[in-house]
């Protein structure tokens, strides 16, 4: 990985850690980013940081941590906010994007640069039981592959 972009960037999502590897969750306002970290919580995920996230490279590794504001703050919506432990930073493994469907059932690996460096992205509009799909994906820090898929 060649790294020629900015060696840091502030995003507006949120992100967990599940095994020690980081998941960003991306997508507009109001799309369940908060509402997807809160469930990957309850099944043993921690907290790095909600609604925005510091992605900071070091090397060829891009780490997540939050803004020291926010740290450890997650909204519970029509509640309040949420100190909850932290884990921070954790490097970046994987993008959930809540905007994008999925265009096939089995679509091509999709990436996303941040700071400077692509990352794998999972397409998750619409996608049903999520939050057991990206942790599953994350506890065996393998990559679904398209490739030993059957073809429909």
């Amino acid at each position: 990985m060649t790294a020629a972009g900015p060696a840091q960037e502030l995003v507006h999502g949120s992100a967990i850690a599940v095994a020690g590897r980081g998941l960003l969750i991306l997508g507009a306002s109001g799309s369940g980013k908060t509402t997807l970290a809160l469930e990957l919580i309850g099944f043993g995920a921690a907290l790095i940081s909600d609604d925005q996230v510091i992605a900071s490279r070091s090397g060829n590794t891009v780490f997540l941590s939050a803004p020291e504001p926010i740290s450890g703050l997650i909204e519970i919506r029509g509640s309040g906010i949420l100190k909850l432990d932290i884990c921070t930073p954790a490097p970046l493994y994987l993008i959930a994007d809540l905007d994008t469907p999925a265009p096939e059932r089995v679509p091509a690996p999709q990436t996303r640069d941040l700071c400077g460096a692509p990352h794998p992205v999972i397409l998750c509009r619409d996608r049903p039981g999520l939050a057991a799909v990206l942790l599953a994906v994350m506890r065996a820090a393998r990559l679904p592959d398209p490739y030993l898929s059957p073809k429909p």
